[in-house]
């Protein structure tokens, strides 16, 4: 039960840390619905701000919903799904923003903010209990004959 409530608060942290990640900038004002998710896989990235729907905000949305779905039903891969939706575009962004020395430059709350989301939903996979297999009472082998 306490591993329980632990997921529910890690699943918590995570869900703020999404929508705050989602409605602060990221890097030079641009916030997650100004990043499109096709410029984390090609060389030249745009310069049109994308829909929202073609956007990382979405996939981070996506992905506490995942989480939040995994932890109700007590059922760890779909938590494990959340958090690999939420670290990959994460992860990618970073990388495409990191400069020569390692530094992103004028880095702001939102990207951190997303970061630590994903933290937190790795974190609410690994405490989040097993789910009991629902078997048969055993019958007794008690013979009447």
């Amino acid at each position: 039960m306490v591993r329980f409530v632990l997921a529910v608060l890690f699943a918590l942290i995570a869900v703020t840390g999404v929508v705050v990640g989602c409605s602060k900038p990221w890097q030079d004002g641009h916030h997650a619905s100004d990043l499109a998710l096709a410029d984390l896989v090609t060389s030249n990235p745009s310069h049109t701000t994308p829909n929202w729907f073609a956007s990382i905000a979405l996939t981070l949305v996506a992905s506490v919903v995942l989480a939040a779905m995994g932890v109700l039903a007590r059922w760890r891969l779909l938590v494990v799904l959340g958090w690999l939706v939420c670290v990959v575009p994460v992860g990618l962004w970073a990388l495409r923003a990191v400069d020569d020395e390692l530094v992103i430059p004028d880095m702001q709350a939102g990207f951190t903010n997303a970061a630590m989301a994903a933290g937190a939903l790795l974190l609410t996979a690994l405490v989040l209990p097993r789910r009991h297999s629902r078997r048969a009472a055993p019958e007794s082998d008690d013979d009447e004959g």
